[in-house]
């Protein structure tokens, strides 16, 4: 009996130690980030967030601390947390809770005052944002740990509570570095026709960017490409080997167009323009658009017609003259009925 006795003594402390060692491994406090992945130069929170614990009564106050590591913007890093929501709703984090900081050692304290509880058992104890480091040359990291002696679960006695910290309890964010790429060479929009006087006439926008004209020759506009401009994968899949852009490209009293998902390549590199865009580095636009509504029709005519002798300086003077008579209405009847083409063109 007595040996019986102690054989069920020894396997009941041997679970007890096991439920000990591992307590709470889904329940408690841990770090988290949203999100998790980023590309670089974006921003991400970290959060020290807790799960199933019970509050009412028992949880009034806390300690934390976490460590930063990897490749993020050192001068992003806040010098405290921002209050999460600890305290009830119906209060708010600034009126219900009393906070402590220490930005040098980096510790964070806050404590429900008098006697307000919290009936929640999920909440968020403190929050910072981070930036991710730029022009990487590899997919990196940034590690967010939590500095597990300096965590502290306390009652409204002062009693620590203890466990209640995750097992695994840290979290990394994964910043993907972006492929770049530039453009090199000129690239030229011109008329169909008509000479060009003016080069704020045009405009020339490749991935976000507009291109200023640099000089101004017979029907042509001349963009020079710029070198320090660089190209990454807004809005494509992060590390799919394409650099996708897009352009555009428009004149007073033309028709414009635009070219979607130009490709650069996964190169690293710079990219010649005349062979992405246009028939040997050329975008030629269609004259005629007096109402700028993307076709050539009788719209135009009229309100060309209607204008004969005045300079409002706009697309109804189609050849950039600074005057409306019928050189601009023969360029409507020549491309009359024309629409604007959803391209400016492939490379050659």
């Amino acid at each position: 009996m007595l040996r019986r006795f102690a054989l069920l003594f020894t396997l009941a402390l041997l679970l007890g130690l096991a439920g000990s060692a591992g307590a709470h491994p889904t329940d408690g406090c841990y770090a988290t980030a949203t999100p998790t992945t980023v590309n670089e130069g974006q921003s991400f929170t970290v959060t020290v967030q807790c799960d199933n614990v019970p509050t009412e009564n028992n949880v009034f106050g806390f300690q934390i601390g976490t460590t930063r590591s990897g490749d993020f913007v050192a001068g992003t890093v806040p010098a405290a947390y921002t209050a999460g929501t600890f305290s009830e709703a119906s209060t708010g984090a600034d009126s219900g809770v009393v906070v402590g900081t220490n930005a040098l050692s980096g510790y964070y304290a806050v404590t429900r005052r008098a006697a307000e509880t919290v009936n929640s058992a999920n909440f968020s104890l403190g929050s910072y944002a981070l930036t991710a480091e730029d022009n990487l040359t590899s997919d990196s990291s940034v590690d967010i740990t939590m500095t597990d002696a300096d965590f502290i679960l306390s009652d409204i006695n002062g009693t620590s509570l203890t466990g209640w910290l995750r097992d695994v309890n840290d979290v990394s964010v994964t910043i993907t570095n972006l492929d770049l790429a530039w453009l090199s060479g000129d690239m030229i929009v011109r008329s169909d026709v008509t000479a060009i006087s003016n080069v704020g006439l045009v405009d020339l926008t490749l991935g976000g960017k507009l291109y200023s004209a640099t000089d101004v020759a017979s029907y042509t506009n001349t963009f020079n490409m710029d070198s320090a401009y660089l190209y990454a994968e807004d809005g494509s899949p992060a590390s799919d080997g394409t650099l996708s852009i897009n352009a555009t490209a428009d004149m007073t009293g033309h028709l414009a167009c635009a070219t979607n998902s130009i490709n650069l390549g996964d190169t690293g590199s710079a990219t010649d323009v005349d062979t992405k865009i246009g028939t040997t580095g050329t975008i030629t636009l269609k004259a005629g658009d007096a109402d700028d509504d993307d076709d050539i029709d009788n719209a135009d005519a009229t309100l060309i017609g209607a204008n004969i002798g005045t300079n409002p300086g706009d697309d109804r003077d189609v050849n950039g003259d600074n005057s409306i008579n019928v050189l601009d209405l023969v360029h409507v009847g020549r491309n009359f009925d024309t629409l604007a083409p959803t391209s400016c063109g492939t490379g050659s």
